[in-house]
């Protein structure tokens, strides 16, 4: 499900390009994202640009309040995620569905919305780098220690593979606190589930030496915060029922793949 811009359902092609454009600019993207091919109300191609969206935790898929009016067919839509963000943390993904079937309808302030009444196949595959996960560690072990009068030089993360849907993450912190530089080491268990709620749990910290002991003493403090934590991902793609759902760990880069279910 999808908020649009304007007051009424789109009626053509270019009405429906602009609508979508316009509901959109939450997420910080301006025109250009959409394309569309074919004659409404039965398109060859659906084209969406998500490329710098900015996702916050409010980005929720939207809930139709009401009865579902006749929209339109793609027999292709193609949604492209490059360079995004949710919740700090830098993403890629890529959404594609065959024989998709919208309807219209309106939420409960009466903005209109698109919505995914049945799809045909479909696959979402994600994308995490690990240089990205070390940008998000390094800014919440920065503001923690910053909170205890210590300074956090680096951060290095590490990853393995716990089943099909989890990893086991270890992140080592090297700060500097009363002019001497030690260590900290976090780990925790990182698992995503058929509805792509990425959630956190089995966080533990330890520190080097008497400062290191120290620094993670305070930082121990702030795990029942993040203990537990989730972030959905589902209404990113417009609320997409999905499963099949694996976590594939490289190196250097988690991701994510499902298979779009029939709505």
């Amino acid at each position: 499900m999808f908020l649009l811009g304007g007051l009424d359902f789109p009626k053509d092609e270019a009405s429906l390009v602009s609508a979508m454009e316009q509901g959109l600019h939450p997420l910080r993207l301006g025109a250009g994202r959409v394309r569309c091919e074919g004659a409404f109300p039965a398109l060859s191609l659906l084209r969406c640009d998500l490329s710098g969206a900015v996702f916050r935790s409010e980005h929720r898929a939207a809930t139709a309040a009401g009865a579902l009016q006749p929209g339109f067919f793609a027999r292709r839509v193609e949604v492209a995620c490059d360079a995004a963000t949710l919740g700090g943390l830098g993403f890629s993904a890529s959404l594609t569905l065959d024989d998709a079937v919208f309807a219209f309808a309106r939420d409960a302030a009466g903005a209109p919305m698109l919505v995914l009444e049945q799809c045909g196949a479909g696959v979402l595959e994600l994308a995490v780098t690990r240089s990205e996960f070390e940008k998000l560690v390094f800014s919440l072990a920065a503001k923690a220690a910053e909170e205890q009068g210590a300074e956090v030089k680096a951060v290095s993360v590490t990853w393995e593979p716990c089943g099909e849907r989890a990893i086991s993450l270890r992140v080592v912190a090297r700060a500097k606190a009363m002019f001497m530089e030690t260590s900290v080491s976090a780990r925790g268990l990182v698992e995503v589930s058929d509805a792509l709620v990425i959630g956190v749990s089995g966080l533990s910290c330890s520190g080097e030496g008497m400062v290191g002991n120290l620094a993670a003493s305070f930082l121990r403090k702030e795990i029942p915060r993040y203990e537990g934590r989730s972030v959905s991902l589902a209404g990113t793609f417009g609320g997409v029922r999905l499963k099949d759902v694996t976590l594939r760990c490289e190196p250097d880069v988690l991701r994510v793949r499902a298979s779009a279910a029939q709505s």
